[in-house]
């Protein structure tokens, strides 16, 4: 997959518990971040700047959907990007972190993303979105992390 000319990340807790990003911040942050990439002309790789695609904002209760700021690819038209996500939660938590990615479907910031992007239901999840990543959480290990790409 090419990676879209606007496109957001998405997180699912799907842990068994609420996660307290704002209430408790010194103990629980979830962060994604990005190392985007292209081809030069000798078809070698070359990187761009780091890029944040989600930076937790708010806490997030047991199974509930966040998303990431809209990302801007239009002019820099990267290929793809490495990806990390990182979690540290002091929650008791067994479960696991789903990580998503959607794309404008019409052309342009702002546009309209998928209906599963804020939405909470398995299904409408899994049918609008493409998964891309997951951390998994168990009850005696608070920090997790998994890379990915897009």
């Amino acid at each position: 997959m090419a990676l879209p000319e606007y496109f957001k990340i998405h997180v699912h807790n799907a842990t068994g518990a609420a996660i307290e990003f704002t209430t408790d911040s010194a103990n629980n942050t979830l962060t994604i971040k990005g190392l985007p990439w292209n081809r030069d002309s000798n078809g070698a790789l070359a990187y761009g700047s780091e890029v944040s695609l989600y930076d937790d904002s708010g806490d997030l209760a047991d199974d509930a959907m966040d998303s990431g700021s809209e990302i801007d690819n239009s002019s820099n038209k990267y290929e793809g990007m490495f990806c990390r996500a990182a979690l540290t939660t002091d929650a008791s938590t067994s479960g696991d972190i789903m990580i998503y990615i959607s794309w404008t479907t019409s052309g342009g910031a702002g546009g309209t993303y998928p209906e599963g992007s804020d939405d909470t239901d398995k299904d409408t999840i899994e049918a609008d979105l493409v998964l891309v990543g997951k951390l998994s959480t168990d009850s005696t290990d608070d920090d997790r992390g998994c890379n990915f790409e897009i």
